[in-house]
């Protein structure tokens, strides 16, 4: 993501909740939407394009969303997945926290702060991919990224102000 666009991928079989969804984010040029009926379509989307995030809803045809959550973390997606669903039952609240799904959204929706939980979480991953570009230079000087870790976070900052003004 970093330096390229932001992917989110938006699964619901209602024409008019992904249409929403995408106006959300239709005049941020650092975002590109792509969109799926089903979970079927989601696969073969993920299985072409580089997502960012996954924004789906549970109860649709072919494959539901807690499936598709579940395929595509087995697949090693590590990435955010908010749910936005009519409905959900207790065990697939469970499930989806299992899968460590970021939230759930209950419909109708609060299109404003689905936008702003969306951006906090866009901004959240370009934050990790910033320190993770950094973090190796930085791993460089320590001798491995597990040292880095076991820093304190103000040793951590003095480390990264130090790699940035490089």
């Amino acid at each position: 993501m970093f330096g390229l666009k932001e992917r989110i991928l938006i699964v619901d079989d209602q024409k008019d909740i992904r249409e929403l969804i995408i106006m959300l984010f239709e005049d941020i040029e650092c975002i590109e939407c792509f969109v799926a009926e089903d979970g079927e379509q989601a696969l073969k989307i993920l299985d072409e394009f580089a997502i960012h995030v996954i924004v789906t809803d549970i109860k649709m045809p072919n494959i539901d969303g807690v499936e598709l959550c579940r395929t595509v973390r087995d697949k090693g997606f590590k990435g955010p997945i908010v749910v936005v669903t009519g409905e959900a039952s207790g065990s697939q609240y469970r499930e989806l926290c299992q899968l460590k799904i970021n939230n759930v959204f209950l419909k109708p929706i609060d299109l404003d702060f689905l936008k702003e939980e969306l951006r906090k979480i866009l901004d959240n991953e370009i934050l990790k991919d910033v320190e993770s570009e950094i973090l190796g230079s930085v791993a460089s000087q320590l001798g491995s990224k597990e040292a880095y870790y076991k820093l304190s976070t103000k040793e951590k900052v003095k480390l990264l102000m130090q790699a940035v003004d490089a």
